[in-house]
């Protein structure tokens, strides 16, 4: 099972890094538009970085290409000179839009060859399993799930 969601995966990311190529942008790069366009609250370098599970040092090159695109601003914290707040520019936002519906028409079409009760009991069953509620316990009972299972 682990197997076969990681080559899901895989497909979907491919997609849509072919769907992102005409924008010069690569999924990672879609991902950081959307976290700063989707945060309650303004980011730092560190905040994105943690959101994302990188190191800092990690951000600093795809914040370098956003920006020399023009899709993101860097500031300096006015509270804390030492931390680089991250605004996302009007620009950014129209891509970010952009890249979302490229995103959903890359899914559409990995999942077109199932039914739409198909894709409904799939999304209900992908969606209890990234519930933030949902645990690390064994949902077996402690047998081992197959790999095709």
């Amino acid at each position: 099972m682990a197997e076969l969601f990681l080559q899901i995966g895989k497909r979907l990311r491919v997609a849509e890094a072919h769907r992102f190529a005409p924008y010069g942008l690569t999924p990672a790069q879609g991902r950081v538009l959307c976290e700063l366009a989707d945060s309650p609250r303004q980011l730092c370098m560190g905040d994105l970085a943690a959101i994302l599970g990188v190191v800092p040092r990690a951000v600093t090159p795809q914040i370098d290409v956003l920006e020399e695109a023009g899709l993101v601003r860097r500031r300096t914290d006015p509270h804390n000179r030492r931390s680089i707040l991250l605004d996302l520019t009007d620009e950014g936002a129209t891509i970010r839009q952009a890249l979302l519906k490229q995103r959903r028409l890359a899914a559409e079409e990995l999942f077109a060859p199932l039914a739409n009760q198909q894709r409904t009991a799939m999304l209900a069953l992908m969606e209890a399993i990234a519930s933030p509620d949902h645990t690390e316990s064994e949902p077996d009972g402690g047998r081992s799930l197959s790999l095709r299972g």
